[in-house]
């Protein structure tokens, strides 16, 4: 199979998925996940998904970014691809290709410095990144006296606008953010909102933010609520 993204930028629907259900089977029972989930995401959209504990938030994300597979869906598309056709190794591509991800914990490599962080998420993608492109991306998070800095020497804020760097680093169609400010405190999670804000009007960004804070839905283009592995609203 020949896998083809959409070309079109301007398409308006870059995610949409349908009746889309996750359960988890043990020995002799099973536990159910997600429902039935429709979602569409739109170019340039800013949506933050919110819900109690268990409901099946990060679930969601994980599967929406091909890190995790649903049981079943009728569709589920990103940029005009069917991602519920392709095997492991297409899957892997559109990934590292198409999706950005932040987590909560920011999963950066301890050993390296900000600035060999970022060059090994250009080599991952197979490309190789200039000394003035380092510059410029730690320069737009706001690390420019950061670079040879290793995590454990930067601030837990700092370190999240790294790790948000390192997602944004080759401008993908969908940005998947799960409780980015969950380690932060009202300072450091301003800045942080800050930076994905600016990114999706500067930029047109597509965000998909799963957080507990009520605070930070004002900022967003659309609030998703769940409940129960199901979207109440």
């Amino acid at each position: 199979m020949e896998l083809t993204m959409n070309q079109d930028k301007n398409a308006a629907t870059v995610l949409r998925a349908r009746k889309l259900n996750k359960s988890y089977f043990f020995d002799h029972s099973s536990l159910s996940v997600l429902h039935d989930i429709d979602l569409d995401i739109r170019r340039g959209e800013f949506v933050a998904v919110m819900g109690p504990s268990g409901c099946g938030k990060s679930t969601l994300l994980h599967i929406l970014g091909l890190m995790q597979t649903a049981n079943n869906a009728e569709e589920l598309m990103l940029e005009g691809v069917d991602t519920m056709s392709l095997n492991q190794s297409q899957r892997t591509a559109v990934r590292r290709e198409r999706i950005g991800f932040v987590f909560q914990r920011f999963n950066l490599l301890d050993i390296l410095s900000a600035e060999d962080n970022l060059r090994l998420a250009f080599k991952i993608r197979g490309a190789q990144a200039s000394d003035a492109q380092i510059k410029e991306v730690l320069a737009t998070v706001g690390l420019s006296e950061r670079s040879r800095h290793k995590p454990q020497q930067m601030s837990i804020g700092e370190q999240q606008r790294l790790a948000i760097a390192r997602a944004m680093i080759h401008r993908p169609a969908i940005l998947l953010a799960d409780e980015p400010t969950g380690n932060l405190d009202s300072e450091n999670t301003a800045r942080i909102m800050d930076l994905l804000v600016s990114y999706n009007k500067e930029y047109g960004q597509t965000i998909i933010m799963v957080t507990h804070n009520p605070e930070l839905v004002g900022r967003v283009d659309r609030l998703v609520k769940m409940k129960d592995g199901r979207i109440v609203e």
